[in-house]
């Protein structure tokens, strides 16, 4: 007679699509019977969410979405959420953050904990961020009263230990879904006659794009290039008037780009640069053989941010520094024209390596309930 499974409820906001293989891995897992408790509606904007397929139907239970303003702090509330947990009978409860503007996940912890007595565990960032003294006793009060933390990276794990956090912590990495890895998506052959350049994300002051623009206006009569800035936002329109203003060719805004349109010019790509903050992209990139350049201010990327070896898969390059950027470009061009697939080799392999797949993520996750 087979032993009976595990059950273990995941508490998110919603069903982000940028989580679907990794989620698909964890419905899968054949160790576990697991089950994700999220809302129907997006509690972030920015994020797109998805439909699981007939299979993971069941696997889902949904809960309603309320957000308020309280203080100019977004207050995002998930009503039903007690009433799924009692429905699923989980043994494990995955809870989404610590993320204080998410009230319904701190009744819902407290109840799992002292009313249910299940085990409990947190998986976020970890990262002390720009927290007070009050912030990081909130924290360190609900991280210590877990039976585990998953966060992303070393650094969070390093800054949780810093904060006294004495639970279990275990770092699980991060992941794209299964089609947005290149090297797992075709064959990648680049052509060295010029060298390509791309940026990919949304088009916002954080990313500080005007830093490229510039770099490459003063490097027009060096170099040829090529220059490819993929997405929408905000700042769209404001990019353009300044590349027209400068008068410099070879750049251009693509709009957003998806799936095969988005395959096509990281296939082709050589350098992915991100003038501002980092995260996510940088797996992307690197998932396609492209080096990634970005600011040398570690704690204002994401926890990607690991996956950078300076010579190696990228460089940094001195925030806000036009003429070191310039100069890194340079450096870049020569050692991408030079090695050629040896650098792109190197990139595909930090990947796989760090373990920023799906299913190494989803392993690392349940390696704690055991």
């Amino acid at each position: 007679m087979s032993e009976a499974k595990s059950v273990v409820s995941l508490f998110y906001p919603s069903l982000v699509h940028y989580r679907k293989t990794l989620f698909e891995n964890l419905w899968d897992d054949a160790s576990v019977d697991f089950h994700i408790i999220c809302s129907t509606g997006t509690a972030y904007t920015a994020l797109e969410n998805f439909i699981p397929d007939s299979r993971y139907q069941n696997a889902v239970s949904y809960t309603g979405l309320t957000t308020i303003r309280l203080f100019h702090h977004r207050m995002i509330f998930q009503p039903g959420s007690i009433a799924a947990l009692l429905k699923t009978k989980p043994e494990h409860i995955i809870f989404f953050g610590f993320d204080p503007h998410i009230i319904s996940t701190i009744w819902t912890f407290l109840f799992a904990k002292y009313i249910l007595r299940k085990k409990v565990y947190w998986w976020g960032h970890g990262v002390a961020g720009h927290q007070g003294r009050f912030g990081q006793f909130f924290r360190r009060f609900f991280y210590n009263r877990s039976n585990g933390i998953l966060v992303y990276s070393g650094r969070g794990k390093k800054d949780l230990i810093n904060m006294k956090v004495k639970a279990p912590i275990v770092v699980v990495g991060n992941a794209l879904n299964n089609e947005d890895y290149g090297f797992r998506n075709g064959a990648i052959k680049k052509e060295f006659d010029v060298l390509r350049i791309i940026f990919s994300g949304r088009l916002t002051k954080r990313k500080q794009l005007p830093l490229l623009i510039e770099a490459l206006q003063g490097l027009q009569d060096k170099i040829r290039f090529e220059c490819a800035i993929v997405g929408d936002g905000p700042e769209k329109e404001n990019l353009q008037h300044m590349i027209d203003r400068l008068n410099v060719k070879g750049i251009i805004l693509t709009g957003a780009l998806y799936g095969e349109a988005l395959k096509a010019y990281y296939q082709r790509s050589h350098l992915c640069i991100i003038p501002g903050d980092a995260g996510l992209t940088l797996i992307h990139a690197m998932s396609f053989g492209v080096p990634v350049i970005t600011h040398g201010d570690l704690r204002a990327h994401g926890p990607e941010i690991e996956i950078l070896k300076e010579g190696l898969n990228g460089d940094y390059y001195n925030k806000q520094d036009v003429e070191d950027l310039r100069r890194k470009i340079i450096k870049w061009r020569e050692l991408i024209f030079e090695k050629k697939d040896a650098v792109s080799e190197n990139c595909i392999e930090s990947v796989r390596h760090i373990g920023y797949t799906p299913e190494a993520v989803a392993k690392n996750i349940l390696s704690i309930l055991r």
